[in-house]
């Protein structure tokens, strides 16, 4: 971010991003009621800057999301955002209720050596329940196990997502 620089990177450990708190001070917060919340949930970056005086910074909200924990890392830091950022707030879409960003479904089918391609389509049943349809292209794909990765990860029911692959 420009205009609050800097506010995280990463160390040679590859830990996450480590926030650099001797600049700026990091919360995450729920996007849509504003509240902070717990150390490790996702939600949105929220920066102050302590050193800023032309232009000050304070709760600057992002639009990124991220999690953020306190742990001891081999560098020396201790407030980490280990999955860095991870999405934006204005791409976000619910699905039976709950809220779902697609830019994480790509970083969790590279864990699985997926490259190639994905779509993603939010779909109704014919009760109006709505849920997530993941068509992927690889070969030998364990559905199951990505399935589990996926409601893991995305903190999802099971019968939220419906998974295909070609």
């Amino acid at each position: 971010m420009a205009e609050c620089t800097p506010t995280a990177c990463e160390c040679a450990h590859e830990r996450g991003l480590h926030v650099v708190d001797e600049f700026c001070y990091v919360e995450i917060i729920d996007p849509e009621t504003g509240e902070v919340v717990s150390e490790g949930e996702k939600g949105e970056v929220v920066v102050t800057h302590v050193n800023k005086e032309a232009m000050p910074m304070q709760r600057f909200r992002t639009g990124d999301l991220a999690r953020l924990e306190v742990f001891e890392c081999e560098c020396g830091k201790t407030i980490t955002m280990p999955t860095g950022v991870f999405g934006r707030t204005d791409e976000m879409h619910k699905i039976k209720g709950v809220k779902f960003y697609p830019s994480q479904i790509p970083l969790i089918l590279r864990s699985f050596g997926l490259s190639g391609k994905s779509r993603m389509i939010s779909e109704k049943t014919e009760k109006g329940t709505d849920y997530l349809k993941l068509q992927i292209e690889g070969k030998d794909v364990d559905v199951e196990a990505i399935r589990i990765e996926l409601v893991d990860k995305l903190e999802k029911d099971r019968e939220v997502l419906d998974l295909r692959y070609k």
